[in-house]
C-alpha cells in the first residue's frame, strides 16, 4: 500500500495520481473488508451447526448468522450510498 498508494508519507510529498490511486483502492477496501469479516464468521456459525443437535442452540446460531448477514447488508449499502459521490473523489 505504500508503494502504490503512497500511504504513511507525508501528503506534500504526494503527487495527485498516488491521490487518485489511494482512493481507489480506499473505494474498493469499503466493499471487500465487509465481506472479508461476514464470511468466516459465517462458517464458524456453520460449524457450531453441525455440532451443536440442541434446538435452543440451532436458534441461537440462526439468530446470530441472521444478525450478521443484516449487519453485512448495512455495511454494503453504507459503502454504496456514502455521502461523498464518486466524482467528488477525483477518479
Amino acid at each position: 500500500m505504500i508503494k502504490h498508494a503512497g500511504l504513511g508519507r507525508h501528503l506534500v510529498s504526494q503527487t495527485a495520481a498516488t491521490a487518485v490511486r489511494f482512493e481507489k483502492i480506499n473505494v474498493s477496501v469499503q466493499f471487500i473488508y465487509p465481506v472479508s469479516i461476514t464470511l468466516p464468521k459465517l462458517a464458524i456459525l456453520c460449524l457450531y451447526r453441525r455440532a451443536f443437535i440442541t434446538r435452543s442452540y440451532r436458534y441461537a446460531i440462526i439468530g446470530t448468522a441472521t444478525i450478521l448477514c443484516l449487519n453485512w447488508l448495512a455495511s454494503l449499502v453504507m459503502a454504496i450510498f456514502l455521502c461523498h459521490p464518486f466524482g467528488y473523489l477525483r477518479m
